[in-house]
C-alpha cells in the first residue's frame, strides 16, 4: 500500500497531513471495532472519530494490529484476541522503529 498523498512531504515541524487528518492512515488508526463501519462510510466515521463519538483510547485497539488484507477485515468483537499482533504493518512498524537510529545500535549488539 502506498501512501497518497505522502507522509513525508512537509516540514518536520508540520504535522498537518498526519494521523486522523490522511485519508488511508484514519482507517489503520481507527478502533479495530469501528473498521467496519469506517468501510461502509468513511465520511461519517471520520466525523465520528475527530468529534470524539467515537473514543479513541489505549484499550481500543487501532485497525493495523489486527489480521487481514485490509485493517481489522478479520477483527471478531467476540474475541478481540484472534489476529492481533499479526497485521501487515506491526513487524514492518517495528523493525523501522529499530533502524530508523534511535535503537539499531542496541539491536546490533545483541
Amino acid at each position: 500500500m502506498s501512501l497518497n498523498p505522502p507522509i513525508l512531504t512537509g516540514s518536520k515541524k508540520d504535522h498537518s497531513g498526519l494521523g486522523f487528518a490522511h485519508p488511508q492512515l484514519v482507517l489503520l488508526l481507527c478502533p479495530a471495532k469501528h473498521a467496519k463501519e469506517y468501510y461502509g462510510n468513511q465520511d461519517e466515521t471520520l466525523i465520528k472519530l475527530l468529534d470524539g463519538r467515537i473514543r479513541v483510547t489505549a484499550s481500543k485497539l487501532p485497525a493495523f494490529m489486527y489480521i487481514g488484507f485490509e485493517p481489522a477485515e478479520q477483527y471478531n468483537p467476540n474475541a478481540i484476541h484472534e489476529g492481533l499482533l499479526k497485521g501487515y504493518y506491526v513487524p514492518r512498524a517495528y523493525l523501522y522503529r529499530a533502524w530508523d537510529g534511535t535503537q539499531g545500535s542496541n539491536l546490533q549488539d545483541k
